[in-house]
This record gives C-alpha cells, structure tokens and sequence, in this order.
C-alpha cells in the first residue's frame, strides 16, 4: 500500500499532472490493495479493483479445516522464532503444481500462469515468497474498509469461477461499498481477467492501461471528470492471494 500512497505523492509533484484527477487499478491481491488505499487516501478519485482479495485470512479458515489453520499458525510462530534466532528469510515456492511439495499456492492455474508469465512478459519473477510475508498476508483484510470509499466512484470486476478470491468475498463486500459503484462478473477463472474473451469482458482494464482514454470505465462516465485522467496502475504480483491452498497442504 505505501508504494501506493508514494506514487500518488510523486505524480502530484509532477506539473503536467492534476493532483485532483487521481485514480487507483490494482488486480488480484493489489485488487485489495487498492480497496485500502482509496479508504484512507482523499486523494484517490476513482478505485479500479479486478478479481481482489478482499480478506485473504478470512478465506484460508473458510477453505481449511480447524486443524489445518491451526497447524499453519503454529508454522508462522516457529518462523518468528526462527527469524529472531537465526535471521535470514526463508523461502517457498509462490505456486507449484498440486501435490509437489510445499508452496504459497498449490494449484496448476497458478503454477501455469506465473511459469507462461516467466516466459514473456517477466523474466526477472521468481517462483518464490518469504515464510515471514505470509502473516502479513493472512492478516490482510482491505474488503473491511471499503465502506470509507463513497462518494469516490468505485468499480469492481469478479470471475465467476474464481478458485482464488472467492466471487462471494466480492460481492459482500461490494454490498458494503457506498455509491456511486458498479459490480461487474466476467465468466472464467481467476486468471481469465488478463486474457481470452474474459479480458475482452473486462474492457476497463484496457482503458486503464490505454494512455489516451479519459478512463471511461463501465458506465463511470458521468462520474468521472472531463479530461485526462492520471490513472495509477501499480500491480502486485497477482497469485499471492491464494494463501488458503497454502494453509491446506499442511497437516
């Protein structure tokens, strides 16, 4: 979130930018992070949240059993002993196909996506997070501040098979969320946002990214002010947020 807020403070600097004409896009686990930053940040006029996590926590004990979940908080108590001791961060895998060992996310769409990710658009990621991000992770909940957001107009956008952000998790929160807003459901997975007809459906991220539109998102139009519109696109790496497959490896 504080790269965020830092983005926010260097593109007001900027002369041949309107610091009062500021927007926020984020997908997947920066899907949520865009929901916290819009609630505590005036400056943010208009919030683009794709496929976000809205309370990673809350979705690891809804897809574990009790002693799964136990049994992962035990694991991060050992990791902070094991940090104050020894230093150094230890890693896993961040996706890895089903029953192979050990990862943030045990399922093949994520496995699939962040290798043909590797491939093309980002050679530099690496298959890897810190045990000691994963507190952090569970303990994320932006969905429970999105009331905060009204009257800045706020988009979201589901995949309806989502197996990683739950769809239900969007839609309550979206419940929650004062207007003006609009709930967009796309059919697909959670990876079928970035493309295939899914991304097609999901043409708001196009504008997003499109340097020349005036951010006219699904209907926002008379929401939105007249103009360019500095829209911020800071996109954390998306399949962090299926920290539930994590938790249900352990036994």
């Amino acid at each position: 979130m504080e790269d965020y807020r830092s983005a926010l403070t260097w593109l007001s600097l900027q002369p041949e930018v309107d610091s009062d004409r500021l927007g926020v896009w984020g997908t997947s686990f920066s899907g949520g992070h865009v929901i916290y930053v819009a609630a505590h940040d005036p400056r943010v006029k208009a919030v683009v949240s794709q496929v976000g996590a809205m309370d990673p926590g809350q979705t690891v004990r809804d897809q574990t059993t009790p002693e799964q979940f136990a049994a992962l908080q035990q694991l991060l108590i050992k990791e902070r002993v094991r940090h104050a001791t020894d230093g150094g961060e230890v890693y896993i895998p961040s996706a890895a196909p089903p029953d192979q060992g050990f990862a943030l996310q045990s399922d093949q769409d994520s496995y699939d996506f962040g290798q043909e990710a590797q491939r093309t658009i980002a050679p530099s990621w690496r298959n890897q997070v810190t045990m000691s991000s994963i507190e952090a992770i569970s303990e994320h909940a932006p969905g429970k501040s999105i009331e905060l957001i009204a009257p800045r107009p706020l988009l979201m956008i589901l995949a309806k098979d989502d197996k990683i952000t739950p769809p239900d998790s969007i839609r309550a929160a979206f419940a929650r969320a004062g207007e003006p807003k609009h709930l967009l459901e796309i059919d697909g997975g959670h990876y079928s946002v970035y493309r295939g007809p899914a991304l097609t459906g999901s043409n708001c991220v196009l504008a997003c990214i499109n340097p020349k539109c005036q951010l006219l998102l699904c209907g926002f139009r008379s929401h939105l002010f007249c103009g360019p519109f500095r829209l911020i696109a800071l996109v954390s790496v998306s399949w962090l947020c299926g920290l539930f497959r994590f938790a249900s490896t352990i036994r």
